[in-house]
């Protein structure tokens, strides 16, 4: 492609046109609904517009079965940026989209989510810039902020149930970002909320923030390595190299000759008898100079690969 296109803009455009036409085949343009009695319960946004969500009903097998994905956006800590917000759809209802479209997990196309594709998909939108938290019964006269979130979750759900949800077999809180941040805070109210004889488990989604009050971004990013570091010290384990050198004879070598190589760390109890197999990434060299260059480094050369690395959820 890269011979008749000529130019990275038309790569580019290629791949936006691309994205586009599965972004259109995968989603589903979902309607917004407008929690209007929610407002005399005091649960607003920002701005003191009622709550909203989109719900994309389930069907077939997936009837009783709801899955609540909460909207991501930050937060706004002071009241300039919370007022700029306010004017915006992650703090007004006013300003959301009245429609949007579904993928991913929220997608109804079996193939893009087998999972949950018919299951009752709801995106609850994120208008309250505190990860539905704050419960201020006061509004300044001179902003008409409201700071109200904890009382738009229940409100929500509070609709949602009486919609079909209390008849929920299985229920699934997710959340991304400040969203992501939700779903943990609110994970024990959904449970309690949700029908005991449901099945109810919760997943953040980069929800997990760091707030440091000593005011620089060099002790921010500290406490983010430090942190960072641990997850990896708990989570991982170093598993040594295995170079397969009979490969070699059947012509099955690196960039440079060199033989291939894998790490496998053994499995246990009851997944012994199960495999997973996990091709690391790290790009192609198309030109002679390139994959020269490849050769002499660990994407080219097991002669230059780790001799162990550390297993965790990235490469």
């Amino acid at each position: 492609m890269r011979r008749m296109a000529g130019t990275r803009l038309i790569q580019w455009l290629n791949l936006l046109v691309w994205a586009l036409v599965m972004l259109k085949t995968e989603g589903a343009n979902v309607s917004i609904t407008i929690v209007k009695d929610a407002v005399a319960k005091g649960a607003v946004c920002l701005d003191g517009s009622p709550p909203a969500y989109h719900w994309d009903k389930g069907f077939g097998a997936g009837i009783n079965n709801w899955l609540v994905h909460i909207e991501g956006g930050g937060w706004c800590n002071n009241v300039t940026l919370c007022l700029n917000r306010s004017e915006t759809r992650l703090g007004s209802s006013k300003h959301m989209d009245k429609a949007v479209n579904f993928t991913g997990i929220l997608s109804r196309v079996q193939n893009y989510n087998p999972d949950f594709y018919n299951w009752n998909r709801i995106k609850i939108r994120y208008c309250d810039g505190a990860s539905f938290t704050g419960d201020v019964e006061a509004v300044d006269p001179d902003t008409n902020l409201h700071f109200r979130g904890a009382r738009i979750w229940p409100a929500v759900i509070e609709d949602l149930l009486s919609k079909g949800m209390k008849d929920a077999k299985n229920a699934f809180l997710s959340g991304n970002s400040a969203g992501g941040l939700a779903s943990i805070l609110h994970c024990d109210s959904f449970r309690a909320l949700i029908p005991s004889g449901a099945k109810v488990k919760c997943l953040s989604d980069a929800g997990y923030f760091i707030n440091v009050m000593a005011g620089t971004r060099l002790i921010q990013w500290l406490n983010l390595l430090v942190w960072a570091l641990v997850m990896l010290k708990t989570e991982g384990a170093n598993v040594s190299i295995t170079i397969v050198k009979d490969a070699v004879a059947k012509g099955a070598v690196c960039l440079d000759g060199s033989p291939p190589a894998y790490h496998w760390d053994k499995g246990f109890g009851a997944g012994i008898n199960n495999w997973l197999v996990h091709i690391e990434g790290g790009g192609w060299c198309n030109n002679v100079t390139l994959c020269l260059n490849r050769s002499e480094t660990r994407l080219g050369s097991s002669k230059h690969m780790d001799k162990a690395v550390n297993f965790w959820d990235s490469e």
